[in-house]
């Protein structure tokens, strides 16, 4: 028959409630103040967390429970012990002053970009449509030229500010007739904005208008390619086939607002 032996503690220890101490303490754990602290910078997927498991003290990899892939990669961040930090970057800006030669969504030829200019802002430049990208003009003649010049227009009409082309899209585009005496009222569009009209409406009415698409066509000598191309819409005093020359156009008298609704160029077609 085995012999119960008792366990045998240091001498100052006797009694159950000695060995119930000695265990309360083996599993207490120390105050965070004991342990030494590490930057940010120090921390890899290598190191042990420490863990009490049901009384037990266990590990487990710090790369087994940290999923580094779940960072947000971050363009601008330098510091590359970040999780963010994105490696191997393509240096994606110019290295010389670059000249636009041709026209190109908002940018414009002649448009410089300087060295150093990114990419990605190049992109934004030639997707966006900035209010100085729209030289839609407007005005009064008392006379319409034999033809139309891109000079003519400039020089005769007035450039509309604050054009958004988004919102003219939507809401149309309304102008300001002020003391017209028996004239004739012109819009003027770029043909790069790839709108055309649509309506014209004085007061609520609807006009019938001759739009002149490509009205001012020079080809530049150099390129070949079309340039300081311009639209021109006038109202008429009835409607006439596209292809009708003879057309004759409405003079105005008065003050009133007038306003143009808009088309791109491939639905109107």
């Amino acid at each position: 028959m085995p012999v119960n032996k008792d366990i045998r503690f240091n001498s100052g220890f006797t009694g159950c409630e000695d060995r119930m101490s000695i265990l309360r303490n083996a599993t207490v754990p120390r105050k965070l103040g004991d342990f030494e602290e590490i930057e940010p910078a120090e921390i890899n997927t290598d190191m042990f967390v420490y863990v009490d498991s049901a009384g037990k003290g266990k590990k487990i990899k710090l790369g087994n429970i940290v999923d580094t892939s779940a960072s947000q990669a971050d363009w601008d961040e330098e510091d590359e012990s970040s999780y963010s930090y994105i490696k191997n970057k393509p240096d994606i800006k110019l290295n010389e002053e670059l000249v636009s030669l041709f026209n190109v969504g908002g940018i414009k030829a002649g448009d410089v970009f300087p060295k150093g200019t990114s990419l990605y802002d190049i992109v934004i430049a030639m997707l966006s449509a900035r209010h100085d990208d729209l030289p839609i003009h407007f005005g009064l003649l008392s006379e319409l030229p034999l033809a139309w010049t891109g000079e003519f227009i400039t020089t005769n009409l007035t450039q509309l500010e604050n054009v958004d082309l988004a919102d003219i899209m939507t809401n149309g585009l309304a102008c300001n007739i002020e003391g017209a005496d028996n004239q004739f009222y012109v819009l003027a569009i770029p043909t790069n904005l790839g709108i055309k009209v649509s309506e014209v409406i004085q007061e609520g009415l609807k006009l019938d208008f001759r739009y002149i698409k490509g009205a001012v066509q020079l080809i530049d000598e150099v390129t070949g390619e079309p340039t300081d191309v311009w639209d021109v819409c006038l109202p008429t005093k009835k409607t006439y086939p596209d292809e009708e020359e003879d057309v004759e156009y409405a003079r105005t008298t008065g003050t009133y607002t007038v306003t143009y609704k808009f088309k791109n160029v491939k639905e109107s077609n």
